[in-house]
């Protein structure tokens, strides 16, 4: 009963972000990329044709800190974190990318998605140095599956992100987690090289009620930058606490630092 009861819990909670975050800001996705500036499309090959699209959000900006890349889960969009993105905006900080990976769920294309964002992030240095600007890596902010395929670009050699913010990230295989192949054993992988390469930047926001992963799988670096909000693997992501976070860290890279405090 009791698992009965937490289950219909799970299900209201995370269907309440839906309706109140993740429809309204896909809605506003459709009408915004019409009118909106459409860097490149990219496009690779894997037994199927795939496909991604990597938009501008906002003005043209090369002045106000490094370039932000936005990259969501699965089964998502471009705009579902669009209340960080809006809130970079307010900032001034720039410029702000989204990228829209449609396959990103199918985790047996996941080196191809891989390659997706690093050529993303080539044409942001592009775009960058094209506007007049001076690139040295981007700030990559990731929920779920976006923050996997960030954190695995980061740490697997040499990389153009300068920090990866993970949101409800699994970026480990703890002893109490259920992840399958053929995901598992990339994840691992990525907890070696991110252990390996303590020098590079990683921030970690924890959902406390989080029902897909376990906190050992998302707290790699419990000791350092490493936060615990409200809500599931879902509602954390629009939680005000992961929203005052995300606010801190914007303006400490506007400071030039790019470093957030320890919890």
């Amino acid at each position: 009963m009791k698992k009965i009861l937490r289950l219909i819990y799970i299900i209201v909670i995370e269907a309440y972000a839906t309706l109140r975050h993740v429809i309204p800001s896909a809605l506003f996705w459709l009408y915004k990329r019409k009118i909106s500036q459409q860097i490149t499309h990219l496009k690779t090959v894997a037994k199927v044709k795939i496909e991604a699209h990597l938009y501008l959000y906002g003005k043209i900006s090369t002045q106000h800190g490094r370039p932000l890349l936005f990259l969501h889960g699965d089964h998502c969009h471009s705009y579902t974190m669009h209340h960080l993105m809006r809130e970079a905006h307010r900032q001034q900080h720039g410029p702000i990318f989204t990228l829209h990976i449609p396959s990103a769920h199918r985790d047996d294309l996941f080196e191809t998605h891989v390659e997706l964002v690093q050529q993303a992030i080539d044409h942001i240095e592009e775009f960058v140095t094209l506007h007049g600007g001076s690139f040295d890596g981007v700030v990559g902010i990731g929920h779920s599956k976006g923050a996997i395929l960030l954190a695995h670009t980061q740490f697997a050699g040499a990389t153009k992100i300068h920090q990866t913010i993970s949101i409800a990230g699994r970026l480990n295989v703890s002893h109490e987690d259920t992840q399958s192949e053929p995901l598992k054993n990339k994840i691992q992988t990525i907890y070696k090289q991110i252990c390996a390469k303590p020098e590079r930047s990683l921030v970690q926001i924890i959902p406390k009620q989080d029902w897909n992963v376990p906190y050992a799988s998302m707290a790699v670096r419990p000791e350092m930058h490493c936060y615990t909000v409200p809500g599931m693997h879902l509602s954390g992501l629009y939680s005000k606490s992961t929203a005052n976070i995300f606010k801190e860290i914007l303006t400490e890279h506007r400071q030039g630092n790019g470093k957030q405090r320890v919890e």
